[in-house]
């Protein structure tokens, strides 16, 4: 929960729902010899709510995000997995969590 409150995966947070989350961001390896490729990362989020008794869990990788714009999974995965997360909840018809009004 202090992931999506107070950390890197704010841009996640839901009006109605206290979710629970991490973020990855992971340097992609060669895949023909050790090391690892130059500025190529694999961007994540998991987020789950509502975070007392989570009804949905969502992961979001993405593949190679354009470094140049940015490449932190709290930037890249993060926000689409709050907008996904509401749409699903919504449509699950869950009622909304009293603790996402938390300061």
């Amino acid at each position: 929960v202090g992931v999506v409150k107070y950390g890197g995966g704010k841009t996640a947070a839901l009006a109605d729902w206290q979710m629970l989350g991490k973020t990855g961001t992971a340097e992609v390896p060669y895949a023909d010899k050790p090391g690892y490729e130059p500025d190529v990362y694999n961007s994540s989020f998991i987020g789950a709510a509502p975070a007392r008794a989570p009804r949905c869990v969502v992961l979001m990788t993405i593949h190679k995000p354009n470094s140049k714009i940015s490449y932190y999974g709290s930037r890249v995965s993060a926000p689409a997995v709050g907008r996904i997360m509401a749409e699903a909840l919504a449509y699950l018809e869950v009622p909304p969590d009293p603790e996402s009004a938390d300061p």
